[in-house]
Order: structure tokens, then sequence, then C-alpha cells
């Protein structure tokens, strides 16, 4: 290994290599820590992908905290993040968390997930107004600074990521980002499909966006509309979204591939820009094998930025995961 680099450790915002030295490095993907919910909707080809060595990276010791750009017990934690309905039943099916539980009581969830309450992210943004530095994220602990739901944070909060020393990290990052984003999203949607009958998405949609919060959670009103026959049981409801994806198989998994190509096709349909050959792709079966392949200039540039917009997106999941696989060669040469 090269001198200052070590095993990269996705663990480091719980537990450090040097704080423990009886923690194992990962040596694949597989053994990142992540939510069950996205290892399982990750191709196998970049769970079993080994782990390359990477900068080290220190939240302890973190080079934000030292330039005066945060706070040592918020870092990069400075947002409060909604929640997928299948997370929120994974986190159940593992017993529950005080602050989730309170989310839930307070309203806050509804079937796409838990929300954040416009009064909840004003407070964040305020907080960055005229040089502050902004909130901690409910979820960190005030003493320790650590989450406490790292285990089954959502895709945004791996979203952040330390300044390394080649670009190719960044984007790397960015890339596995957007991917677990873009399969969350799918996975949302996918699910709620498949509650269609009830009319659960249809009331979404149907809800006034600008009338239906209070400073904690969504009005009765509103939420009782939302639920439907399922108020009540929303627990219930959501450890069901958990176990669509709990023991996903390679056909529930082919079916969400090519519901997401489905879903671009309608995107690129509507914005004018589907020609004859991307049509051909998206109405295709999707390959369950992985081929590396570069990714375009504008889609490095989304990398880079670290801001994965999913109505943005021009990419199919297969195409997202096989630019991971590039990365992971074009990093392994490096190291």
């Amino acid at each position: 290994m090269k001198s200052g680099l070590r095993p990269f450790d996705i663990r480091f915002g719980v537990d450090t290599l040097k704080e423990n030295k009886s923690i194992e490095p990962p040596k694949t993907w597989s053994d990142v820590v992540i939510a069950k919910s996205y290892k399982n909707l990750l191709h196998p080809q970049i769970l079993q992908a080994e782990m390359v060595s990477v900068p080290a990276l220190d939240c302890d010791d973190c080079r934000w905290v030292k330039e005066g750009r945060t706070l040592p017990g918020m870092r990069c934690c400075s947002v409060t993040p909604p929640f997928p309905n299948f997370l929120v039943g994974e986190w159940l099916t593992q017993g529950g968390h005080d602050v989730l539980d309170m989310w839930l009581s307070q309203r806050r969830g509804d079937p796409y997930g838990i929300s954040v309450p416009p009064a909840v992210r004003h407070k964040h943004e305020e907080a960055r107004q005229d040089g502050g530095l902004g909130l901690p994220c409910s979820l960190v602990d005030g003493k320790t600074g650590r989450c406490t739901v790292y285990t089954v944070r959502p895709a945004i909060c791996m979203g952040f990521h330390c300044l390394y020393p080649h670009v190719l990290w960044r984007e790397w990052w960015g890339c596995f980002y957007a991917l677990l984003e873009l399969w969350q999203e799918t996975a949302v949607l996918f699910i709620m499909a498949s509650y269609a009958s009830e009319g659960l998405a249809e009331r979404m949609t149907k809800l006034d966006r600008g009338d239906c919060w209070t400073q904690t959670g969504y009005n009765e009103e509103s939420y009782s509309h939302l639920w439907g026959e399922w108020l009540g049981h929303e627990r219930h409801f959501y450890r069901g979204c958990f176990s669509v994806i709990e023991d996903i198989d390679d056909v529930t998994r082919e079916l969400l591939l090519l519901f997401q190509q489905e879903l671009l096709l309608g995107l690129l349909d509507e914005a004018g820009v589907l020609d004859a050959q991307r049509r051909e792709l998206l109405e295709a079966i999707p390959s369950l094998e992985l081929e590396p392949c570069p990714p375009p200039e504008e889609v490095r540039g989304v990398y880079r930025s670290g801001r994965f917009v999913y109505t943005d997106n021009r990419h199919t999941l297969t195409e997202h995961a096989s630019f991971w696989l590039w990365y992971h060669q074009q990093i392994a040469m490096l190291t």
C-alpha cells in the first residue's frame, strides 16, 4: 500500500481504524457500512469489486473544521434528510430509533417515506445566511458529533464526501451517490406502483403542498387524506415496503431495471430528446452483466458536483453501474 493510503473505510463516520484496530478493513464493496436495502439493490458486480486504497479519511480530524468552514459537532452533516419508504421499514425492522419514532408521531411520514417539513428546511437555510455555518442534522449526537442512524442513512447522506487529491476520486464517489439516489427513487416509485389500486400515489399528486404542513409535520386533515385506509397502520406499510427489497432476486431486479428504463423513456420523450437509437436501448431487456464504460463528459461534470437530480438524469441504472466499474478500474491503476 502506498504511503498515506489505507483501505477505504466507509465506516469512518462511526468507527475509524485509528480508534479500533480490531475492525477489519473492507475487502470488497459488500463490506461497506450502508443499509441492507441499498446493498440489495446494487449490482452484484459492484459488491464483489475489490476495495482500493484511497487517501485516509478521518472525521475526528476534519479538514473543514480546521479551516473554519463547518462546526466540530456538525462537519458535513448540515441537512436533515428525508427517508424513502423502504428505508423507514428497514430501521423499523431493526427496532426503531427515538428521533425517527418521534418524527412518525409528528406526522412527518407519508407513503413515499419520511418528509422534511418546510419549517425545518427554512431553519437550515436561515442558519447558512450571512456567512452562517448552518445547523447540524437532528440525527447527529450532540455530544459525539456522530450519526445515530449511520447503518441506515439515506442516499443523500452518502453524497457528501471529502476533497480527494485526484479528480477521479471525487467523480467516483459522485457516481456511487448518483447510483444510490437513482436506485432509491426507482425503488420508491416501483413500490408505490404496486399500491396503485389504493390511490396512494394519486393522493400525493393532488395534495396541496402549500397548505398541508404544521411546524413539525403534516396537518391532521392532509395526513388522513394521504394515508386513506392505511391510517393507523403506517408502520406496517413501511415494513411491507422493506420486504420488497429485503429478499430481492434476479427477477425483481430485472423488473426494477425495466421499470426505470420505462420511466426514463417517458422523461426523455417529454423533454423532446429521445432519438430512435436511444428509444431502442430503453425498450430492450437490460443486461444483467456489466461492462466498464467511460461516462460522457457531461455526466462526469454531474459526478464532480455531487449534485445528482433525478429529473435531470438521462441514463439508465445499468449505464451508471457501468460507469462506476470504469472508475474502479481507473482508480485501481492510480493506487
